[in-house]
């Protein structure tokens, strides 16, 4: 304590964070603008997992009762307790909207939280974003059009040099 004399107590620092938390944002922002990554229309589209507790802990008396909830992540083929995080960036990882979501939102459902964000952009998925009459809803309501890896049940066709790029 002698090295820290002025030390903040818990209380003063949740409160001095919460503060900072619209400032971080705004100051995200002018990067993205500055970057020029407002201007790029080739975008990805991602989610990943955000774990918040132990999978067995006892969720009852934790913080995040109530918002988060029990999800699945495919790729990494792991059971969690937390969020999702739905991001759109640029080619270069500059991200340009994000959400959080509860762990067992569809992702789907999860992406159009962010999609009407970005208009007339060409969006990389992967293949969590399959489904033709949701990418043709998206494509009417946003003018975004998603491309996703092939499958080898698809019906659709598209250009092997998108599905080589996502991969």
């Amino acid at each position: 304590m002698s090295l820290f004399p002025k030390l903040l107590d818990q209380s003063q620092f949740n409160r001095r964070a919460r503060r900072l938390e619209g400032m971080l944002e705004e100051l995200r922002r002018f990067w993205v603008v500055e970057l020029g990554a407002i201007f790029e229309r080739t975008l990805l589209l991602d989610t990943k997992p955000v774990p918040v507790v132990g999978y067995k802990r006892d969720k009852l008396r934790s913080d995040f009762t109530g918002s988060p909830d029990y999800g699945w992540c495919a790729s990494r083929k792991m059971n969690y307790f937390g969020y999702k995080l739905v991001l759109i960036s640029t080619l270069n990882g500059i991200p340009l909207v994000y959400s959080l979501v509860p762990a067992s939102t569809d992702e789907r459902l999860a992406a159009e939280s962010v999609l009407g964000c970005v208009r007339g952009c060409r969006i990389l998925a992967d293949k969590g974003f399959i489904g033709g009459q949701w990418q043709s809803d998206i494509s009417k309501t946003t003018s975004n059009q998603i491309f996703t890896p092939y499958r080898a049940n698809q019906l659709q066709e598209q250009p092997k040099a998108i599905d080589w790029f996502i991969k």
